[in-house]
């Protein structure tokens, strides 16, 4: 077989360019027509079978290789986020507002350069890969648009493979079985009231004051209503209500998100709202309505699926440069809606944090950034990962 991580290095200014195009020219989710555009272009250009504005602005791609074997998705997402970037970078967004913040940019750039190394030795893979640029991932559902207009049909992918930027040390990749990501739900807490003037709260029903009640009782949910062998966070992120500071409001309004882990732990999540708001209201007079929406749900990692990736990113990348973690992470990815069809993924996570960099800045904040070499390590993990599953059958 090739040496895979020779083809990614040769590979590698290319995956750069790539990658700094789409960091100036960043566009949100189900708006990247022209991150698509590029991809479609590159992917026909190699001789693929390519279809583009699936769903929404997805592209799929066929690389039948010269054996016959089973089917492999690989999948990258390409929206942004609606951030102002501040990193000061030569290659920094020119679109006011709008920035690659979650490493989609590399991602995208990275599967493309695999794909070129696949082509390019299609005579000698056993099987049929399928790659898949996923459109508005955070929060937009790209995920489950992609699934219904048939993303995983016409050929049914046997597995499917995705990963992501993570700031341990460049050049390393990150794996964990099971539960790696949780489920992700939002609600909306409206309490209503009877208004009035400040100075006279005994004449109205206070939905200030019942909102911030709520807002703290909330968190007895997980304290005290899920056990501690479960994982559940509930969060209020928007607290909304009042037009002047001696007007008592007739409504005021709660947002807020829940990561859970297991429909169960979901559900208990649920109960556990209505019954704060409704012991909060009853006792001040108020009312309420709780509005909740079900999002992505939790990714379970096939631990056969991160045994392969496992085995072929230290092919490639050597023993210790391969970490294998029994925590998953606490944030949330649509990369379960592929999986919900019963077909077993593995998604892992690549390192990106500079050389001697202690305190690595995060994803979605304005100053994010990572050092390129990762992208080398990521198009050799994910080849690599394809490789070893596909030769794993007979």
């Amino acid at each position: 077989m090739f040496d895979v991580m020779k083809e990614a290095e040769q590979m590698e200014a290319q995956t750069r360019e790539w990658r700094h195009d789409f960091h100036q020219h960043p566009e949100l989710g189900h708006q990247e027509e022209r991150t698509a555009g590029i991809v479609a272009s590159h992917l026909r250009s190699l001789g693929l079978e390519v279809w583009d504005h699936v769903g929404t602005k997805g592209v799929i791609a066929l690389l039948k290789g010269g054996r016959p074997g089973k089917v492999l998705a690989l999948r990258a997402d390409m929206d942004a986020l609606p951030l102002q970037e501040m990193t000061g970078l030569p290659y920094a967004s020119q679109v006011p507002g709008v920035m690659h913040a979650c490493g989609h940019d590399g991602h995208t750039a990275m599967l493309m350069a695999a794909a070129s190394v696949l082509s390019r030795h299609r005579d000698q893979i056993k099987g049929t890969v399928k790659f898949i640029f996923q459109p508005a991932e955070e929060g937009g559902g790209g995920a489950s648009v992609m699934v219904k207009a048939g993303a995983l049909e016409n050929p049914r992918p046997d597995a499917i493979i995705a990963q992501h930027m993570m700031f341990t040390e460049a050049g390393t990749v990150t794996t964990h079985k099971g539960y790696s990501y949780l489920a992700s739900d939002t609600f909306c807490i409206r309490v209503h009231g009877h208004g009035g003037h400040a100075a006279k709260p005994h004449e109205s029903t206070d939905t200030i004051l019942a909102a911030c009640k709520i807002v703290t009782d909330i968190q007895m949910i997980v304290a005290r209503k899920i056990s501690p062998q479960d994982t559940a966070t509930v969060t209020v992120g928007v607290i909304q209500g009042g037009t002047k500071e001696n007007i008592i409001p007739d409504e005021a309004e709660l947002r807020g998100t829940v990561r859970s882990l297991g429909d169960e732990v979901q559900e208990r999540v649920i109960q556990g709202l209505h019954e704060i708001c409704r012991g909060v209201c009853e006792a001040l007079g108020t009312t309420y309505e709780l509005e909740y929406h079900k999002g992505y749900k939790a990714v379970y990692n096939d631990p056969e699926m991160m045994d392969i990736i496992t085995r072929g990113a230290r092919r490639v990348l050597g023993e210790d440069k391969v970490y294998e973690v029994d925590k998953g992470r606490p944030g949330s990815e649509d990369f379960s809606a592929y999986l919900e069809s019963g077909i077993p993924g593995g998604y892992f996570w690549l390192g990106g944090a500079y050389p001697g960099e202690i305190s690595p800045s995060k994803n979605h904040q304005p100053t994010y950034n990572w050092d390129e070499s990762a992208l080398k390590t990521g198009v050799a993990a994910m080849t690599a990962a394809v490789l070893e599953y596909l030769d794993s059958w007979e």
